[in-house]
């Protein structure tokens, strides 16, 4: 593609006495043509390209192209001379994720707009993909028109070439790179096809799935591996032209849109497992975490929309600005510096500002709060021009590329440098001066002069991460739930994130000691059933066994702090309960502070949600079409799926056996029946929703015809009526303490149930489905005790072992025994009482909620708080304009408990 480049623009520098636009042009001429063609020499400008400043510049343009640049030239003759004595001129600006000259999206209309129903199969008619949010056959370059009014507005902040592209589904299709010009679309196309766009929005799609972030990254895998799979056939067994677009677009660039730093991890990691060197469009935020950004080696396109300053006139309601959000306020114009500095290459673009007039001047903050002019200019210029294989036509002012300049008064890098004219393929489009801005101008932090960066980003972030330690924690009762029992006054000694001895008396020189008398220790708490740190719960689809919660972790979420507050150290983060078949569980320990992936326990057994009941049928969703409606069509969903996924797996040993002789197609890699094998086959464990016996045992049933087990009924209300068969099948129970008469089906709950299921040989656990629950596990536990008169160490095992058995983690955690990992809570008092306070909680060694730090964050919250709001005080005091504060909180996730019917149907 390269080559094709070179050779255009030899071919329009060899044109002679004939333009280069005449020379090239197919159409028919109504008249007298102009065949002289332009020619220009702009003399005596400083020219600033790449790392290079030329003083007392000439630059020959000829037609749409550069010629010559150079300090020493002769001007030939029929060159008209501008002279730019005192200008500044620089390779115009490149975009490269822009909608210019593109319809907007089209969102149609459900069939029935009064009732919301589902739509399960694709609308969209002709050969295309099963999922209309997979558009990858849409070109841009086919629906692309000149759009004076913007192409103005663009050119007037110093851009002279997009790529454009219809943010229109999870796989977008290509983009068309063009000119600013105004000639004629065939004039300004600079790259018919640009790059192929990715999104976690399916945009006017009106197929339920995918709903979700995780639904579309698994929308995205399974496409991509259904490309593979089709693009194996000489003779096609169907026609898509979606795959066969992904296929042909093979080694075209590939920028994929994330929502913050936390999503473009997930966005990176998804790109290793496929193969694919995404570029990522980030969001403005990765300074965050620039070392995590910087790690992952890609490519990135950034924005620049700052946010405005907050309106805090009303001191009441300052309350309700977030800290978070106060201090990205202050620090986004840090961003691009702190990439630059961890040597992320990145491009910048306009997307995403309310207002395009701002770009210029965003570019401006970006260099005053410390990025350097020469990455600035690379990132609006040479970088976007690479990412395209443009770079020999576009981001520079140099012989051969097109005339596409910035002429400036000055530093354009500078408050006071501004574009007087922008040259688009030759031609000269003045810039329509700004109107006066008044004295008022912006001021901004630098990144040498940065505001404490916090771990998470958040309230009750840290500016330390938390790192184990060696501890010796002294005098404590310690509640092993081992055959130990509750040992009194004894020591217990920590290192490398493991207990490596428990006695009385211990002493170990250079560790750190933790005065544990009159307390009580104990492992720490594990939630086998929630739904925080989630950026989605529920994805919409009859089986959805290929989302990944892992996706979706959000590190950032306060309720991790709020249950490390309550003793929790470990959650099972789950899919919803809207599904019979749901998505594959995350295993995570709260490490507050660290990132998705930290979070994530290493090595962990895999786990998918099941459900049963009035969710998953849609007992609430009277125009509801989606099977399955009643119970019988329950236990076929999962029949049809084991049955399915034992055809795949003959169909891959047949695969396999062929291949030994060279021969056969390789089958077609579906993530849902390979989700159901991974069951059938023990590598992935089943956590199902369940209230109602008769259901149980129905699940059981088919497990037992398939020969596997249920590992465990979450909730089980009725678990206490057939407490023997849970024993039989070897099912646990991971249960409420005294929730019942919420719903019809959870009428029958008895606070017996823990006692009745523990006294059948049931592994048995409570768990929380709640992030306000969670933070006192150890009262709910407590309540077996007060209820059925349970052992008060069984009591505890309920939060603390039995889970971590019911998760296949019991050899690692959920007891304080040597070897096991240092996952502790050091309570005021006694672990089961409601006076009782978690001191200090330990993951790993590393102390994760100090009670008294947590008294010193507040503090610093409350002053950092104030410094902010004051800061944006006096900058309204100043003149400078303000906007009102809209709260991005998210609505708390449990399965039953919203108390809210549409946030249910439409998320649980």
């Amino acid at each position: 593609m390269k080559c094709y480049y070179k050779i255009l623009m030899v071919l329009f520098l060899v044109s002679t006495g004939i333009s280069a636009v005449r020379a090239q042009t197919t159409f028919a001429r109504n008249g007298v043509a102009d065949e002289r063609g332009q020619t220009y020499a702009l003399v005596n400008a400083t020219v600033i390209t790449g790392s290079k400043k030329i003083e007392n510049a000439i630059i020959l343009v000829k037609g749409k192209l550069i010629e010559q640049v150079g300090s020493v030239i002769n001007i030939p003759k029929g060159y008209r001379q501008i002279g730019l004595k005192g200008k500044y001129v620089y390779p115009a600006f490149i975009d490269p994720y822009s909608q210019y000259g593109l319809p907007p999206v089209k969102f149609p209309p459900r069939s029935n707009p009064v009732i919301k129903r589902e739509q399960i199969d694709p609308a969209r008619s002709g050969a295309y993909n099963a999922n209309d949010a997979i558009r990858a056959d849409y070109q841009a370059v086919r629906d692309f028109r000149i759009d004076s009014k913007i192409a103005e507005d663009l050119r007037r902040q110093g851009f002279a070439s997009v790529s454009a592209f219809l943010p229109d589904g999870v796989v977008r299709g290509t983009s068309v790179v063009v000119n600013l010009g105004e000639s004629s679309e065939n004039e300004v196309v600079v790259k018919s096809e640009g790059a192929v766009y990715f999104s976690m929005d399916k945009g006017s799609s009106l197929q339920d799935y995918p709903n979700t972030p995780m639904g579309a990254l698994s929308l995205v895998r399974q496409t991509m591996y259904d490309a593979e799979w089709y693009g194996q056939f000489d003779q096609k067994p169907f026609t898509d032209l979606g795959l066969e677009a992904i296929n042909s677009q093979k080694s075209l660039p590939k920028i994929f849109e994330s929502s913050d730093w936390m999503m473009a991890q997930t966005v990176d990691r998804v790109g290793t497992e496929l193969g694919l060197d995404f570029i990522i469009k980030g969001s403005g935020d990765e300074y965050q975490r620039v070392g995590e950004i910087a790690g992952m080696k890609r490519k990135m396109v950034i924005p620049l929309n700052f946010p405005k300053p907050f309106d805090v006139s009303d001191t009441l309601f300052n309350a309700a600005i977030s800290l978070q959000d106060l201090k990205h306020w202050e620090m986004a114009p840090m961003n691009a510096a702190f990439l630059a500095k961890a040597g992320v290459k990145f491009a910048f673009t306009s997307d995403g500002l309310e207002n395009r007039g701002e770009f210029l001047d965003n570019v401006k903050k970006a260099v005053a709060a410390g990025l350097s002019k020469e990455t600035a200019l690379a990132a609006l210029t040479s970088i976007p021009a690479e990412f395209f294989g443009l770079e020999d036509v576009l981001g520079g002012v140099d012989a051969g590329k097109f005339a596409n300049l910035i002429v400036a008064s000055g530093d354009i890098f500078e408050q006071s440098g501004s574009i007087e004219e922008v040259w688009v393929q030759g031609e000269s489009y003045r810039v329509t001066s700004k109107p006066d801005r008044g004295t008022v101008r912006y001021t901004v932090d630098k990144i040498d002069d940065s505001p404490k960066m916090i771990y998470p980003f958040t309230a009750y972030g840290t500016s330390e991460q938390v790192k184990p330690e060696d501890l010796l924690i002294k005098g404590a009762t310690v509640w092993t739930s081992e055959q130990e029992g509750i040992l009194s006054e004894t020591d217990v000694l920590i290192q490398s994130g493991k207990i490596v001895r428990i006695g009385k008396g211990l002493s170990v020189k250079g560790v750190k000691i933790i005065d544990g008398t009159g307390k009580h220790l104990t492992a720490g708490i594990i939630d086998e059933h929630s739904h925080i740190a989630l950026k989605s719960i529920n994805e919409m689809a009859i089986n959805t066994s290929m989302v990944r919660m892992e996706d979706v972790i959000n590190s950032e979420d306060v309720q991790i702090y709020r249950a490390l507050a309550g003793g929790v150290v470990v959650a099972q983060l789950l899919h919803g309960s809207a599904n019979a078949i749901g998505g594959q569980s995350a295993l995570v320990k709260l490490k507050w502070g660290q990132t998705a992936a930290d979070l994530i326990i290493p090595s962990a057994p895999r786990f998918i949600k099941f459900a049963l009941g009035e969710n998953p049928k849609r007992s609430k969703s009277d125009p509801s079409i989606r099977f399955p409606k009643t119970m019988m069509g329950m236990e076929q969903v999962y029949t049809d799926a084991f049955t399915q996924a034992r055809e795949y797996e003959k169909e891959w040993t047949r695969y396999q056996s062929n291949a030994k002789n060279g021969s056969g197609i390789k089958p077609r890699i579906d993530l849902v029946n390979q989700a159901m094998l991974d069951v059938l086959k023990g590598d992935m464990f089943i956590t199902c929703h369940a209230y109602v016996q008769s259901e149980m045992l129905m699940l059981m049933d088919v497990a037992d015809r398939f020969g596997f087990t249920v590992n465990t009924f979450t909730h089980a209300l009725e678990g206490y009526k057939i407490a023997d068969e849970l024993k039989v099948h070897g099912a646990g129970g991971a249960t409420f303490s005294d929730r019942w008469n919420f719903k019809w089906e959870a009428r029958t709950a008895i606070p017996y149930n823990t006692v009745l299921m523990h006294g059948q040989g049931v592994v048995t656990a409570v768990n929380s489905d709640s992030g306000e629950l969670m933070r006192h596990l150890n009262q709910e536990a407590a309540k077996s005790v007060r209820y059925g008169g349970m052992d008060e160490q069984e009591a505890l095992k309920l939060v603390t072992l039995n889970p971590a058995k019911l998760l296949h983690l019991d050899d690692s955690m959920g007891s304080i025994k040597v070897g096991k990992s240092a996952d502790l809570v050091l309570w005021s008092g006694h672990p089961l009482s409601v006076y009782s306070k978690a001191e200090k909680t330990l993951i790993e060694g590393g102390i994760y909620f100090d009670l008294e730090r947590d008294q010193v964050l507040r503090e610093e919250i409350r002053l950092e708080r104030n410094r902010l709001i004051t800061k944006m005080g006096n900058l309204k005091n100043q003149g400078v304009a303000t906007v009102q504060y809209s709260s991005n909180l998210p609505f708390e996730a449990e399965c039953d408990f919203t108390g809210m019917e549409e946030y249910f149907e439409e998320n649980h």
